[in-house]
């Protein structure tokens, strides 16, 4: 299965990557994940910044190029799924060239990364480019059937009550779904 990640700069999207191994490392779930071993260089290099530095990592730099991580998950009974990501800078995301987008549109699922921090109107007006290339490129006049998470990052920055903290733990979805639509309400629409 190819998950393809999309965010602006500072959306998240390279913690996300290290911090997904570091967690399902440390859980004793029925999922395990294994990293490639290049894969596990780039991802140890991540977290060690985090854990020793105690925050995140400046932005990914657009002259980095692409890294990719590739994951394989072992879960119950054996079952395995092969999972590629690319990590690359946001800048990449916010351009949509045609290798990007082509990249994006072949995928077999989507996880868009929104930045709780982000203005409205900036973070509009990045994912209706982005999916606006996306429906361009596939080309067959349908909407998008593909399977497609959102996930709000910096979400520590807009739990302000034990409530909210609750209601983020329980309910995660509805939470994201409540905040993005207080803020801005057709974003929700567009995916």
């Amino acid at each position: 299965m190819n998950i393809a990640v999309w965010g602006p700069t500072s959306a998240g999207k390279t913690v996300l990557l290290a911090r997904l191994y570091s967690v399902m490392e440390r859980e004793q779930d029925q999922w395990k994940v294994m990293p490639s071993e290049a894969s596990a260089e780039f991802i140890g290099g991540i977290n060690k910044f985090i854990d020793e530095k105690n925050r995140f990592p400046p932005p990914t730099d657009v002259q980095s190029g692409e890294t990719e991580v590739v994951y394989e998950f072992v879960g119950p009974e054996g079952a395995r799924h092969i999972v590629r990501l690319e990590d690359r800078a946001g800048d990449h995301y916010e351009k949509m060239d045609a290798a990007l987008v082509a990249q994006l549109a072949a995928a077999d699922a989507l996880v868009l990364m929104f930045d709780a921090t982000d203005s409205p109107a900036h973070l509009r007006r990045h994912v209706d480019h982005a999916l606006t290339k996306l429906y361009l490129a596939r080309n067959d006049g349908k909407a998008d059937s593909r399977p497609v998470a959102i996930c709000l990052s910096k979400s520590d920055e807009i739990i302000n009550s034990v409530v909210d903290l609750e209601h983020a733990r329980t309910h995660p979805n509805l939470f994201v779904e409540n905040y993005i639509r207080g803020r801005e309400p057709d974003l929700l629409r567009l995916v």
